[in-house]
């Protein structure tokens, strides 16, 4: 087979599944995995796929960036509220916390308003739903409104939070592999990777489907997460792998964790 003929396969099983491993590849197209590696790398900078650990995305499976916030908050919600109830466990009094805009981030709020921390935000509607509580300290970082997400970016807000210091963050995000986390909005990833470097502990909420999807923007390297929290429906062998690289942790561990 020819390296184009490769190439046109490739891409259409990539395109058609949205992910392939390096072996089922090299299976598909007849070559060794070494070559079908470097044939993932050209395919790679002439941005016709992405590159991930074990094997490639597609681009054409990049999440809608101009998906509204009302459409975000009803997907996955049981999903979003599990993680976030999780998540909450982390905070303590006395916190200095960061919460990104985001369906997850905010179901966390339900969690969290008896408690005595400061809470600062990009996201309009968690300050609306915080606002009410007054042992919560309150920061909103302002910046450029943007309206899809209700939420505040741009030189400004990054202005602001470059000059900050969180005990922790927690931030949602589009995808996430092995190597990087991505977003779908360049000005949200560069506020969000200096919010990350100025925590002492970073925190990613990420449902299942998140896991090996990449997206427009990636904005910091996986292996730099504190922690990930997750669902219970995350594939026992994409955990592992996770594993070994940063902490990881679902429901389901957790609750083993405190009762042993």
């Amino acid at each position: 087979m020819i390296r184009e003929e490769r190439f046109d396969r490739i891409l259409a099983k990539v395109d058609e599944s949205g992910y392939a491993s390096v072996t089922d590849l090299s299976k598909l197209v007849g070559v060794s995995e070494v070559t079908l590696r470097r044939d993932l790398t050209d395919l790679e900078n002439k941005n016709l796929l992405k590159k991930v650990h074990g094997g490639a995305k597609s681009l054409k499976k990049f999440f809608d960036k101009n998906e509204n916030y009302q459409n975000k908050m009803a997907q996955n919600v049981s999903l979003k509220k599990e993680i976030a109830e999780l998540a909450s466990k982390a905070i303590e009094d006395k916190d200095i916390v960061f919460l990104g805009a985001g369906a997850t981030s905010y179901f966390i709020t339900e969690h969290i308003h008896e408690k005595e921390i400061t809470v600062i935000t990009n996201s309009q509607i968690i300050l609306d739903v915080l606002s009410n509580y007054k042992n919560i300290k309150l920061i909103c970082i302002g910046g450029t409104y943007r309206r899809e997400t209700r939420s505040y970016i741009g030189p400004l807000s990054e202005k602001v939070v470059s000059d900050m210091r969180f005990n922790k963050c927690f931030i949602g995000v589009n995808g996430i592999d092995i190597e990087n986390v991505y977003t779908s909005s360049l000005e949200a990833s560069i506020l969000y990777s200096k919010v990350l470097d100025n925590s002492t502990n970073k925190y990613i909420i990420a449902d299942h489907n998140k896991f090996n999807v990449v997206d427009f923007s990636s904005f910091y390297k996986t292996k730099d997460i504190s922690t990930i929290i997750t669902d219970d429906q995350i594939d026992n062998t994409l955990m592992r792998q996770f594993a070994r690289k940063l902490s990881i942790i679902n429901k389901k561990i957790y609750n083993k964790t405190i009762n042993n």
